[in-house]
């Protein structure tokens, strides 16, 4: 899709299994529904963004490419979305700024070999965080909250949509 693994290293990689109870509500195409709103609505999806832009981005590439700029308050954040709906992959290629150094977020969707939906999300970066390596699993820990959470925002999106 993108040249995240060539041109950045891999940091963390965790995968967040749906429940068996879970996959009868949440399938691979819901999952996907959900994460094209977190794409388009961040704000849904975590507090801390206080609004977005998105916009289309690379016009040969209609509805797979998009510029978000997220407001944080404090600070704006400019990445872009590359979108592979056949293989259900989503890229976050965040800009670099004085505060924030470039990354990337891998979002996957894929089954488990119970047949289970899952989504692995993958961070890369060109560098190690500066950070104390005591803090890296207090980091890793962050990020899989965060995933989490936008996994449970969309199953809760979905039963809320169920009831109406």
């Amino acid at each position: 899709m993108t040249q995240s693994g060539d041109a950045m290293k891999k940091l963390y990689s965790h995968i967040q299994i749906l429940t068996q109870e879970t996959a009868e509500v949440v399938d691979e195409d819901v999952l996907w529904e959900g994460l094209m709103r977190f794409v388009h609505e961040p704000e849904k999806f975590n507090d801390q963004v206080k609004s977005c832009t998105v916009t289309p981005g690379a016009g040969d590439r209609a509805g797979t490419v998009f510029d978000r700029t997220l407001d944080f308050g404090s600070h704006r954040v400019k990445e872009t979305v590359y979108l592979n709906e056949s293989a259900r992959l989503m890229e976050f290629h965040v800009q670099e700024t004085k505060d924030y150094p470039s990354s990337c977020l891998r979002m996957e969707i894929s089954r488990t070999t119970q047949q289970l939906p899952a989504v692995t999300f993958t961070y890369f970066a060109h560098s190690e965080p500066k950070v104390p390596a005591s803090l890296r699993p207090l980091i890793e820990q962050a990020w899989e909250q965060k995933d989490k959470a936008i996994l449970e925002r969309i199953l809760l999106d979905k039963l809320d949509s169920d009831e109406h």
